[in-house]
């Protein structure tokens, strides 16, 4: 639907107003998404998984040092 500016000489005569649609409905609950395609070509896919590996680097380094500390804690209580 297009309305022509006030200037415009071609205007056509007035038509009943609607009333004003309502507005939207907000949601009340959370939102839920479920992702059931990944349409993306297997280069940027491989990218994607390169860059979730370097990600979790220095989780895995945590982990790993807190393994340790937790290995040598139970060592040193049950000597």
């Amino acid at each position: 639907h297009y309305n022509l500016p006030a200037s415009s000489a071609h205007r056509s005569p007035p038509t009943s107003q609607r009333p004003p649609a309502p507005p939207p409905q907000q949601p009340t609950g959370p939102i839920r998404a479920t992702v059931t395609d990944v349409d993306m070509p297997l280069s940027q896919m491989m990218v994607l998984t390169l860059k979730w590996a370097i990600a979790a680097i220095p989780a895995f380094t945590l982990f790993f040092f807190l393994a340790i500390l937790l290995l040598k804690l139970l060592n040193a209580i049950l000597r």
